[in-house]
């Protein structure tokens, strides 16, 4: 199937399926698939989301369980193309056709369907799913598509470098050029929530990276995850990330309250964080906001020198989050003395309690305070009597290795907890654990992934800019009464 890839693919990526399903149980010496009811549960509440839609024509495909399943990614016709083997065309047809809602046809020479950005084909014992960068008839569909089958055209086999990753023995390996993570990022509405809310992430897509090099083995007790970026030292990607990343400490955690659940931190030099040019932006719009241009944001954030950070958890009894952002300063007292002075320039005084300056915003408590250099700012819906985090003794670990890095707490017993972050600046490395104890990983793994709703195409203007969102927050500063 690798001749099928064309040479001038920006992104591949090779999952042994297989080996996958016999490691999570899922798959007999017989070839027999069998959904453990845990697992089946979840699909059947999520039957709509992209893998449930696999898992749930997994059996009836007559897929070829000696094969690899491959996928990859063109600037061309086709934005993203799987491949996957199969040893009954009259099943994996039958299947097709129910999903797509209409029957296969002949289109010159080629039996396929096109339906909407789908394009689906079966030849020579391949099953050929892709999804095309923009509209165009099926009959170019399908000579794009033919082109690709015949392999007959330059291939990826002839990329030593990538075929160097595709044949390391991992469960997945995926080599993806600058170019890749692009088309995948713009096509994410994750990616741009994420991207509006941590303007960070952008390094890793908006600059001069070369490629992503990534692999993935998932055991009956953890999944691993391990990306290497491949840039010059002389790149800007090298040259900024060198510059201005910090130390990394957990110390920051102890602010950050035990129920935060979703927790994002990046160990920075001050003076060298507000030259990268996503804060840069930022600061330029905070000036050009009302009111907030009377803070000096820039001055603020050159005196960090270590985590930035923030901890979120959805609320249990209201359709919200909680919340607390923090940050290591060099002068933590006249950072907050600043603050404290600009709400008072509003005409807002605090209650202060514990040595904490109380404000409220939006019916919410918003606690300002300094725990040992890190300043805090706490937003929830309670009364905090719980502990912090940083007496978790896994989430400390992880955060004083990684200068920048993610760590998702499991909820209620449910799917596990994810860690990913930076080793150092080219290497990137993460593991996911089950919640439950003595889980399957791989099996916990899929309850997430089947959990996860259909990827739809945002909609342009959908979000409130921060110059429109900012008066308002200020203006509803109020102290607790």
């Amino acid at each position: 199937m690798l001749k099928v890839i064309p040479a001038d693919a920006v992104g591949v990526v090779s999952v042994d399926v297989p080996n996958i399903l016999e490691k999570s149980g899922m798959l007999s010496g017989s070839g027999d698939f069998t959904m453990p009811e845990s697992l089946q549960a979840i699909v059947d509440e999520n039957d709509e989301s992209t893998f449930s839609k696999m898992l749930i024509d997994l059996p009836e495909m007559g897929v070829d369980h000696d094969c690899k399943v491959f996928s990859f990614y063109t600037l061309k016709t086709f934005g993203s193309v799987v491949l996957m083997g199969i040893d009954d065309e009259d099943a994996a047809r039958k299947v097709i056709e129910r999903r797509a809602g209409k029957d296969f046809a002949d289109v010159d020479g080629l039996n396929c369907i096109s339906v909407g950005d789908d394009f689906y084909a079966l030849h020579d014992g391949i099953f050929f799913h892709a999804t095309v960068n923009k509209p165009q008839e099926v009959s170019k569909l399908s000579a794009a598509a033919r082109n690709m089958l015949a392999r007959t055209s330059k291939s990826i086999l002839d990329n030593s470098e990538v075929m160097e990753c595709l044949n390391a023995e991992n469960d997945v390996n995926a080599y993806m050029l600058l170019d890749g993570v692009k088309l995948l990022s713009k096509r994410s509405k994750t990616y741009k929530e994420m991207s509006e809310k941590f303007p960070l992430i952008d390094i890793f897509v908006e600059s001069d990276i070369k490629a992503y090099v990534a692999s993935a083995n998932l055991n009956e007790d953890s999944a691993e995850l391990e990306v290497k970026i491949l840039a010059d030292d002389n790149s800007e990607y090298v040259q900024l990330l060198s510059g201005t990343l910090g130390k990394p400490t957990a110390d920051f955690l102890k602010s950050v309250p035990e129920s935060m659940e979703n927790i994002v931190s990046m160990s920075v030099k001050g003076e060298k964080f507000v030259e990268l040019p996503q804060i840069a932006t930022m600061i330029e719009t905070f000036k050009k906001t009302p009111f907030i241009g009377r803070l000096d944001i820039e001055s603020i954030l050159k005196t960090i020198d270590g985590p930035v950070a923030m901890g979120m958890a959805k609320d249990p009894n209201l359709d919200d989050w909680n919340a607390v952002v923090t940050a290591c300063s060099t002068t933590p007292d006249d950072v907050l003395n600043q603050l404290k002075a600009f709400a008072a320039s509003m005409g807002q005084q605090p209650e202060i309690y514990d040595n904490e300056y109380i404000y409220e915003y939006d019916n919410k408590m918003v606690k300002l305070g300094n725990s040992n250099g890190s300043l805090y700012m706490k937003m929830l819906n309670y009364e905090q009597t719980e502990g912090y985090a940083y007496d978790n003794a896994d989430a400390r670990e992880f955060f004083s290795k990684s200068p920048m890095g993610i760590y998702v707490r499991a909820k209620d017993n449910k799917g596990g907890s994810i860690k990913f972050g930076l080793v150092d600046i080219r290497n990137l490395k993460g593991t996911f654990i089950p919640a439950q104890k003595g889980a399957n990983a791989i099996v916990a793994l899929l309850q997430v992934l089947c959990s996860i709703e259909p990827v739809r195409e945002y909609e342009d203007g959908g979000t409130d800019e921060l110059e429109d969102v900012m008066p308002v927050a200020i203006d509803e500063l109020k102290p607790v009464n």
